[in-house]
């Protein structure tokens, strides 16, 4: 029995290490794998998620899914057998590293991770063709799946950065056209989240060279509709200082002072806007009417009346003088005088002018507004105008006041 109880063992151990082999060649998705060699997408498929369904804790099966899914997914004649093949292809590769991660990454090494970078360059390049039909067709749903589409590349790419694969922590590319999708999408927090963080990031250009100052603009005014006042000083400032030339970020910062009243800071804006587009006349027109509401809508003390009076008289006489039929003009050059001949009596009470003086200048003032009123209806009125109606009842106050 000795004899053969050594014979036993060794048979026994041949039996071990033969069903060890048959195990190793099931665990193997050699006919997944021939399948997909031979490009049989559909048996393929089959045949892989059979595999990982019953082997799912084996790491080459679902890197060859991966490879499966993402195959199929780019090709139109098989992409439809599933709803986002890319997302499969994803979730499976993610899968592989997870459960083997030292082989997975030697074996993608090969080919420079190229599986990797052909998932996120799918989503990339859908996400590309979404946005351009939205820009052709104007509709908002492209961009909105735009959007989708960016987000995911979004993930494959941090796959890539985390496991050091070859694509940087800083996704240029994709932050540039997720922020734009967003926008365009109309889906705020993920505008706000991608053009903060490339203004805050210092990027100015695409990869492709393409200025990113609408992102800024957006940002800017995002928190100006927030009614965040620092923070739109805060990348206004910043857009100005990145686009020079621009004046979107002046404008915004006049808009942001003057609801503020802030005017000091609101005719600081403006002199730095006027280095940039002097002869702008819509912007000097703006300018007045500011000028206009700091002398005479403004309950704050202003200690340079004469200062910005003179410059209001003059700056309003030179853009009449370059807009010859603008009734508009008239009507605040008038509306100057009323405020001027009205201030007068303030100055009387503290005993600067006598009772027949300033009688005879606010007289004179009146004049000179009625002249600019009778001007706007006799030359520059048309029917049923805010201008006109407004002229003939400034006329009408001018003739009680002189009484």
């Amino acid at each position: 029995m000795k004899y053969f109880t050594g014979y036993k063992k060794s048979i026994l151990t041949s039996i071990g290490f033969l069903y060890f082999i048959a195990t190793a060649i099931a665990q193997e998705p050699g006919y997944a794998r021939q399948l997909f060699q031979q490009r049989d997408w559909a048996a393929a498929k089959e045949s892989i998620d059979s595999f990982v369904q019953t082997h799912t804790g084996n790491a080459a099966g679902w890197l060859l899914k991966a490879s499966i899914y993402y195959s199929i997914s780019n090709n139109p004649d098989y992409r439809d057998m599933m709803a986002d093949g890319l997302m499969d292809a994803f979730m499976a590769l993610q899968k592989a590293v997870q459960l083997d991660p030292g082989p997975v990454n030697e074996q993608l090494k090969k080919d420079h991770y190229q599986l990797a970078f052909d998932i996120y360059d799918g989503y990339t390049r859908d996400g590309i063709l979404f946005f351009n039909a939205g820009v052709e067709s104007n509709t908002k749903s492209s961009f909105v799946t735009a959007l989708d589409k960016f987000k995911k590349a979004a993930l494959v790419g941090k796959m890539i950065s985390t496991n050091g694969w070859g694509l940087a922590a800083m996704d240029t590319s994709n932050i540039c056209y997720t922020a734009r999708a967003a926008m365009m999408a109309g889906k705020e927090d993920d505008a706000f989240f991608m053009a903060k963080k490339i203004a805050d990031a210092g990027i100015t250009n695409s990869p492709g060279g393409n200025s990113m100052v609408s992102i800024y603009q957006w940002l800017a005014f995002y928190y100006k509709k927030q009614h965040d006042g620092d923070n739109c000083v805060k990348y206004a400032r910043l857009g100005m200082a990145r686009y020079t030339t621009d004046t979107y970020f002046d404008l915004i910062l006049i808009d942001w002072y003057r609801h503020q009243q802030a005017y000091n800071n609101l005719f600081e804006a403006y002199e730095q806007l006027f280095t940039k587009t002097n002869s702008n006349q819509q912007y000097q027109w703006a300018y007045l009417n500011d000028v206009f509401n700091y002398l005479y809508n403004n309950t704050n003390n202003i200690t340079d009346r004469d200062l910005y009076q003179n410059q209001l008289s003059t700056g309003l006489t030179a853009y009449l003088s370059n807009n010859t039929n603008s009734a508009a003009a008239r009507l605040l050059l008038a509306k100057i005088y009323i405020n001027r001949a009205n201030y007068l009596l303030q100055k009387n009470g503290k005993g600067k002018m006598t009772v027949a003086e300033v009688n005879t200048a606010r007289k004179d003032l009146f004049k000179r507004s009625d002249n600019y009123l009778k001007e706007i209806l006799s030359q520059f009125c048309k029917p049923h105008t805010k201008e006109c109606r407004e002229a003939r009842q400034l006329l009408a106050a001018n003739n009680r006041a002189m009484k």
